[in-house]
Parts: structure tokens; C-alpha cells; sequence
């Protein structure tokens, strides 16, 4: 259907096809929090507007680890460590949610794309 999506180490840097697309996006502390085990990263989104010009957002995040939990995937059980990542900037929060296995392997995610277009859930098998 057109629709694409481009990770970095499983976070989401860019989307097309999407209302409001993510052009791109600097994750470089997100990833390192999560590999960290968590902490406070800022991140940065290059969004389209409604008149197709971009527009540069910056985040403050925080990376918490959860509790392990046992996730199916293809009919496979896999226990992951979740992570959550809640964000802010000026008008705008939004939170992710990552799950990583005992090989450090991101087996799954809840990403936020954009308020009008929600959230997209990626497996990993």
C-alpha cells in the first residue's frame, strides 16, 4: 500500500506514506539509553507539515526498565526485558514501549509515527 518504515537498531526513524511522515530522526541516545538499561536521551524528528515543509522537533525522553515479560511472536514464547520511553517537548508527549531479549535483540516495539497516524507495533521474529 506505499507505506514504509526505516529503524536504526529497532527504533523508528523515518516513515512514508503516513499522515504527517517522520522525514528522519536522531535516536543515537535512545539507542545508547537502551543499551544503557535506561536513562534520559534527548531525540530530534524532522516531521512534514500539512504544507509540506519540514519541521524540526526535539525531545526530552526517558528510558525505564520493566519488569520481563513473556511475549508470543509467531507462536513462539520469548521472554524480554520491556523498556518504556516517555517524551515531551512544547505540545506535545508521547511514550514507546521496547522489548529486548536476553541476547540484547529487539524482539518487539510500540512506536508513536504521528498523532493523526497512532502508533505501529513491529515484531521481530
Amino acid at each position: 500500500g506505499g507505506l514504509s518504515v526505516t529503524t536504526q537498531n529497532g527504533v523508528l526513524v523515518a516513515t512514508r506514506g503516513f499522515p504527517r511522515d517522520l522525514m528522519a530522526a536522531d535516536v543515537g541516545g535512545i539507542v545508547q539509553a537502551l543499551i544503557a538499561g535506561g536513562g534520559t536521551a534527548t531525540r530530534t524528528h524532522e516531521v512534514l507539515t500539512d504544507t509540506d515543509q519540514i519541521e524540526t522537533l526535539t525531545f526530552t525522553c526517558t528510558i525505564t526498565g520493566q519488569p520481563s515479560e513473556t511475549i508470543g511472536i509467531l507462536g513462539r514464547q520469548i521472554t524480554a526485558q520491556r523498556f518504556k520511553e516517555d517524551c515531551q517537548s512544547d505540545g506535545l508527549v508521547f511514550g514507546n514501549s521496547y522489548w529486548i531479549d536476553g541476547a540484547g535483540q529487539m524482539v518487539r516495539s510500540q512506536q508513536a509515527i504521528a498523532p493523526e497516524s497512532g502508533y505501529i507495533q513491529l515484531d521481530r521474529p
